[in-house]
């Protein structure tokens, strides 16, 4: 898991490194924020889903060079998709008094499914 750690030009690489990674950290605050919003969820969600995977993806991913975290396609997938199917429930926003925690509880039921799938496609390769 830490292989490379033995072949790191620390003086070449640490320093572009550094900045390349406080880059990204700036970059991905408003960037999940407004992806939370666009999948129809509470701002905090979108923080969540940009720290998340980056600690899971140091533990288990092998490219150093792979971008994890939302993206504004699958963030539209979501809201359309969950929208939908609670519309075909009868629940709107309008009718439903907990409609947002409803439609949170199934966009996290979601979201565990898509976890569960990977990690089971990952060990079967």
């Amino acid at each position: 898991m830490c292989k490379w750690l033995k072949v790191y030009e620390w003086k070449e690489n640490l320093l572009q490194d550094i900045i390349a990674g406080c880059t990204v950290g700036v970059m991905i605050v408003p960037q999940s924020m407004s992806y939370a919003k666009l999948a129809g969820l509470p701002v905090e969600y979108g923080l969540y889903s940009a720290l998340v995977p980056v600690y899971a993806y140091a533990l288990f991913g092998s490219s150093r060079q792979l971008a994890v975290g939302p993206v504004a396609l699958v963030s539209l997938l979501l809201s359309t998709g969950l929208t939908h199917e609670l519309e075909k429930l009868g629940k709107t926003p309008d009718n439903t008094p907990n409609y947002q925690e409803v439609y949170n509880q199934l966009a996290i039921q979601v979201s565990f499914l898509v976890g569960c799938m990977y990690i089971a496609l990952g060990l079967l390769r």
